[in-house]
């Protein structure tokens, strides 16, 4: 595939689908699709485009298990699927499309202070420095600046993992 931009998508989309996160099968079909309108050839990839909205979990974790081999992804996907799944999260972010506070809210709700990554660990800590920061919004901006730099440094991968 020769579009980088759209192979990373690909990735986090299936690390979506691995952390069983919401959407998980939408973000994997229009990731798929993406990858296909970009130049990815593997036949699992196009099924994995068509999967209907009723498929079987093990047709879909099968048909990602052959996209990944077809596209040569396996480096890509080592280790726990969250953070790599977050990086598009954090791009939501950076494009306007979630705010940093809800950034911050929903990995603190799915993840807590399980260390997962020191990433998700900051994006937690960051909600819970929002609590105290709610009576002043030169504070609230200040931590809407720490999250949009922790969310640049992870959407560019650049993160600590």
């Amino acid at each position: 595939m020769a579009d980088t931009t759209a192979e990373l998508r690909l990735v986090e989309a299936i690390a979506w689908w691995r952390a069983g996160l919401e959407d998980g099968r939408a973000v994997l079909t229009a990731a798929a699709v993406d990858a296909l309108v970009a130049g990815g050839l593997a036949d699992a990839l196009g099924e994995l485009a068509a999967i209907s909205a009723d498929e079987i979990p093990f047709v879909v974790d099968d048909l990602i298990a052959r996209a990944i081999a077809d596209l040569h992804l396996e480096p890509a996907l080592i280790g726990a699927p969250e953070p790599i799944a977050i990086r598009r999260l954090c791009r939501a972010v950076l494009i306007g499309d979630m705010t940093p506070r809800q950034l911050t809210a929903w990995v603190h709700e799915r993840f807590g202070h399980a260390n997962h990554s020191r990433d998700i660990e900051d994006l937690a800590l960051l909600d819970d420095e929002y609590d105290l920061a709610d009576n002043s919004l030169a504070e609230v901006e200040d931590v809407d600046r720490r999250v949009r730099d922790v969310a640049a440094a992870v959407a560019g991968g650049r993160g600590r993992r």
